[in-house]
């Protein structure tokens, strides 16, 4: 259901604050964020969460595949020619959905998430007095951190750059862990666009 959610005003007078561009920026903005909120879910009672109902029934279901399905019906054209990938989208997307619910469980990594978090060019991450902040938040939730990677980070940039930062900010997470949780979140992308 829909709720409120706090925004901060940094008042008239305040410069617009710079865009992070710099993907070792923007990895180590992101790591203190997300650090700063794992394991903090009760205390944020007004922040939906990304459970196993999410996945399948939210974003699977309404925002993905049904939306596919819904074209078919509308467009035949659009039926005629991406019809026969309608039962590997969806068995794609139920493989997903597992995924990210088993995510979920590891809830030592759940934390607060942007949920479309664009890059460079979809101003999303900006510093205002040395600290960094998060803007346009329509689609967060309380989730595994890796979706956020996805959409923002190329695979690349993610494996070195958040990976380190992720270090350095004292999460303690096996090379292979991350990079088998990045690969299985990376698929975010596709359903949720």
């Amino acid at each position: 259901p829909p709720c409120w959610k706090a925004l901060e005003d940094v008042g008239k007078s305040a410069v617009i604050p710079a865009i992070v561009t710099r993907v070792a920026e923007v990895s180590d903005a992101l790591a203190r964020i997300r650090v700063l909120n794992m394991g903090r879910g009760p205390e944020m009672p007004w922040l939906q969460h990304a459970d196993p109902a999410y996945w399948k029934d939210f974003l699977i279901r309404q925002i993905s595949v049904d939306h596919f399905e819904a074209r078919m019906k509308e467009d035949m054209n659009f039926a005629n020619e991406f019809g026969d990938y309608l039962p590997l989208l969806r068995d794609k997307a139920e493989s997903f959905a597992s995924d990210m619910s088993a995510l979920y469980a590891e809830k030592e990594y759940l934390t607060l998430t942007h949920g479309d978090l664009q890059t460079a060019d979809g101003p999303h991450i900006h510093f205002h007095h040395s600290k960094p902040y998060i803007i346009d938040f329509g689609w967060c939730h309380y989730a595994p951190f890796y979706i956020d990677l996805a959409s923002y980070f190329t695979y690349g940039e993610a494996d070195f750059y958040y990976y380190t930062a992720l270090q350095a900010n004292g999460v303690s997470l096996s090379y292979p862990d991350f990079q088998e949780r990045l690969r299985v979140a990376s698929r975010y992308t596709g359903f949720i666009y």
